[in-house]
């Protein structure tokens, strides 16, 4: 008589995976929208610094303020950004934390920093 070896996958060891990936998938779709508005924060950032050789900071606030507000950008406004001359040009910075609730009290917490002189 052959004795045969069972081969494969146990029940519990399929729904710890499936677990597993289930977990993993939240965690993705949860941080989707932070790194959605970063695309976007970094858009305005870089439609904003276009503003002209005659630009003054405030205008370029208020480019900024404008496209956020289109764009539905919620975790910083246009007092959040730092804007400086370099080499007759104007450059936008800004440095944010976004965090987003996972469950009870976890959270995921990102840093982005975005500057108008990254392409």
């Amino acid at each position: 008589m052959m004795k045969f070896r069972q081969r494969g996958v146990s029940l519990i060891g399929a729904i710890l995976v499936v677990i597993l990936i289930a977990i993993a998938f939240f965690i993705g779709i949860q941080s989707f929208s932070a790194y959605s508005e970063y695309a976007s924060v970094k858009r305005a950032v870089q439609q904003a610094a276009l503003g002209g050789g005659n630009a003054t900071e405030a205008s370029l606030r208020n480019k900024f303020q404008t496209q956020a507000d289109v764009d539905n950008i919620t975790s910083i406004n246009a007092n959040d950004l730092q804007i400086r001359r370099e080499g007759g040009r104007f450059v936008i910075e800004v440095q944010y934390t976004n965090k987003v609730p996972l469950v009870s009290n976890v959270s995921l917490a990102f840093d982005f920093n975005v500057s108008s002189k990254d392409p």
